[in-house]
Order: structure tokens, then sequence, then C-alpha cells
């Protein structure tokens, strides 16, 4: 059973831009226990940038099961606590890693009902998606070639025994899709994005089973041809996209290792053993990276879900050589039930500090008991929290995810500014935001 409330406390110590709703949700119901906010080309529920309310006061944005979506609300420090209900005190001293931002995959299929839109409805999209005005997205992971949101199976370098990679060119989905929609989100955007790269697949006849899908891997050993020309692949890509303005801040190693293991896997998929990633990175990737006109990109290791650690990244991470190439861990959300956190991303924490966590992966309707689309689900809003709230965290603020049937009660208390109390309903979301000096 979920416990009922679920907090992060995080301190910074810069000012912090929040939003508050400037207009309000147009609320749609889909036959799901909540609703949607419906946007068109000329409407959407924006949020207009503020600032944060000044020391004394405390801000909060509120959304929940009954339909609230980020009510904004403001109340007052309070010099005293309250004997009664739950109280969550900030350590502020107390840190762990900065948070990078949160954002979204450029996927074929995200690019395809993007581009559907009208010319009016795509504009607005985005805007609510990465400008000021909207949610503020920072962070776009973009697949290197097809992924299982593609309508077809491609690589950029399809050609048989193409080593050299003379014939390596970008498909029509990155040159007409992908990348006009990420110069406007970058235009739109108030800072520069932070764009992530994964690969799902390496050409087939790079692979053992001489396919995209199924259960198969580089052919050779790392620091062979096989590997050598994987590893050039990525600087390549690098390549492409830089001459269309878009410079990547983070690789990672592959897109789930671990599926490419499983005989008969349905979608594309590069198998890789730590042991052998490990390797890959230290004789091939790291290398052509450090050698390149990229070597300041990040390396993210694993790219797959955190049931395979801790071990994974002990293996990799304790390698010396391997280590100085490599910046985090990203993890995927799937089968998080079968793996607490504090065995799996705290041990990591515990023993790497100088290596971040990051999520790059998790997407609702995957499982068999709860496939397809479900439009204005909150339980699956509730699982979207919680993983956020344990892959990362929320800087400046209290965030409260209650499951909870009943509204509670409860007082953050920071040392350095005082209490503040508030009620979080049943089942909601609930960020506290305030400003420490």
């Amino acid at each position: 059973m979920s416990s009922p409330v679920v907090l992060v406390l995080l301190l910074v110590s810069t000012p912090l831009i929040l939003s508050a709703g400037s207009s309000k949700c147009i609320s749609r119901n889909f036959g799901h226990d909540s609703v949607v906010c419906e946007c068109n080309s000329t409407y959407c529920d924006s949020i207009g940038p503020v600032r944060l309310p000044p020391v004394g006061r405390f801000s909060s944005y509120l959304s929940s099961l009954e339909g609230s979506r980020l009510e904004a609300g403001e109340a007052e420090v309070q010099v005293n606590g309250s004997s009664t209900g739950l109280r969550l005190t900030l350590v502020s001293y107390q840190k762990y890693q900065k948070v990078r931002g949160f954002g979204g995959s450029m996927t074929d299929a995200a690019a395809m009902n993007i581009l559907s839109l009208s010319a009016g409805s795509q504009e607005q999209l985005l805007r609510q998606y990465f400008s000021s005005e909207g949610i503020g997205f920072s962070v776009v992971r973009v697949p290197m070639a097809s992924c299982d949101f593609s309508t077809r199976l491609y690589t950029y370098a399809d050609s048989p025994g193409d080593y050299g990679l003379d014939n390596f060119t970008l498909a029509a989905e990155d040159v007409h899709m992908k990348i006009p929609l990420l110069q406007r989100a970058q235009a739109l955007s108030p800072g520069p994005l932070s764009l992530l790269a994964s690969a799902w697949s390496a050409p087939a006849w790079m692979k053992t089973n001489g396919a995209l899908t199924g259960k198969g891997s580089l052919k050779g050993q790392p620091g062979g041809k096989e590997h050598k020309a994987w590893a050039q692949y990525y600087v390549r890509f690098l390549e492409e996209y830089s001459k269309y303005n878009l410079s990547f801040w983070a690789v990672t190693t592959g897109n789930e290792p671990s599926a490419g293991q499983m005989t008969n896997y349905s979608f594309q998929a590069l198998g890789f053993t730590a042991e052998q990633q490990r390797d890959w990175v230290s004789l091939d990737l790291g290398p052509a990276l450090h050698a390149s006109s990229f070597p300041r990109t990040h390396v993210l290791i694993l790219d797959d879900n955190r049931l395979l650690l801790p071990r994974w990244a002990k293996v990799v991470l304790s390698d010396i050589q391997a280590g100085r190439y490599i910046h985090g861990v990203a993890v995927h959300w799937y089968l998080d039930h079968l793996v607490p956190a504090d065995i799996s991303l705290d041990v990591i924490h515990q023993l790497y500090p100088e290596y971040y966590l990051f999520g790059t992966e998790a997407c609702a309707g995957w499982s068999p008991a709860d496939r397809g689309v479900k439009l204005g689900s909150w339980d699956r809003a509730e699982q979207y929290a919680h993983d956020i709230i344990q892959v990362g965290s929320s800087a400046a603020c209290s965030v409260t995810s209650t499951e909870s049937p009943s509204a509670v009660q409860f007082e953050v208390w920071d040392p350095a500014v005082g209490f503040m109390p508030s009620t979080a309903p049943p089942r909601s979301l609930l960020t506290l935001a305030w400003n420490t000096r």
C-alpha cells in the first residue's frame, strides 16, 4: 500500500521564478477518473510567470482528482507552529543533487502528432510546453533514429559494411519533423534547452542478429571495428544536428540494453551487459567523444530500469578508465514497484555522489493490464508524481502528493523562515513555494 503522503524538500540559494495560473482550465472528461484541460489555437489555460512572494508569505499550487489544475494561492508564514497535524522540517544543510530540469521526448510519433495540428494549435502547444508562459520544459530527449514510437524501422547508416559511416544520413523524420520542432521550441524557451540523445539500436549489419529488433548485440568485442563504428555513429549524429544549431547536453549509452538480451524482443534494441557497456565506454565511446568537437557532452550510463541497480552502476563506475568519461546514471520507471528507491537509487547516490541520477523515461499505458491512452487518468498522474519525487526533487519548495481519501493537514517548518500551514485535499498534488531570504 502506498503511503498517504510523500514529500520532497530541497533548498536553493538563488531566486526562483514559479508560475501562477493566469487563465482557467476548460475541463473535459473522457470517462476516466478526472479531467483534462482543453486547449485550441486561440485559448489555453496558460501559466504566467511570477516571482515568489516576499519573505513572510508563501505560494501554493494545487492540482487534484476533483479537477483543480495548478490553482494558485498565497498565505502568511507563521511564527509559531501548530500542535496538530503533520510537521515536515526543512533540513537546509542536507543536499543531494541539483535539478537539471523537466521535459519530455521528441519522438517521431510526438512530432507527427504535433505537425498534424493547425499552425495556430502547433504554436499554442509549443508555447505552453516550452515558453515562460507555460510549464517551462527545459529538457528534451531525442531518439537517435527509429524507436518504438516510430512508424518504420531505420537507422542513419543502413548501408552494410559502412564502417567509415560514409553514407551516414539523417532521416526525413529528423530533417522535416523533429529538427524544425526543436528549433521552434528553442526559440520559445527563455533559456537553452538541454537536449539528450538516446539510441535504440545500432544498424542491423553491426549486430549479431542482423536485425534492429529482437535479441542482438554488437558484433565482436569492445575496441573492435563494430564497437568503434558505433561510437563514431554518436559523433556523426552530434555533428549533423549541430549543422541545424542544435547542440546536445548529453547522450546515453543506449536505450534499455537489457531489452536487447531478450529473445524475440518486439522493438528496436541493442543488448549490452554491464561489463560490455563499461568496456565500450572505456575503449570506444569515451575516447571518440573526447577526440571530437563535443568533448563536454555528458555521458549517462544504463538508461534502463532501476531493477538493474545497484549492480550495473557498480560494475561500470568502479572502473577508473570508464568512470572518467561518465557523468550520470539514467533510469526508467518500469517495474519500480519491485525495487524500492532506498535499495537502488539511494545506494548509488551514497556510493558514487559525484555521478548524478537522471530520469529519462516514464511512459504510462505500457502494461498489458493497463494499456493505451487514458486522457484524464488521475491514477497515472499520481504515478508520474511519485516517480519524479523519487528520482529527482523539487527546488525551493515542498511537494506533497496525497493518496489519502480524506484531507491531510500539515505544516512545513523552515527554521530560517517560519511555519507554513496547509491542507492537502484528498487525492491531490500540492506545491508550496517561498523565498528563503
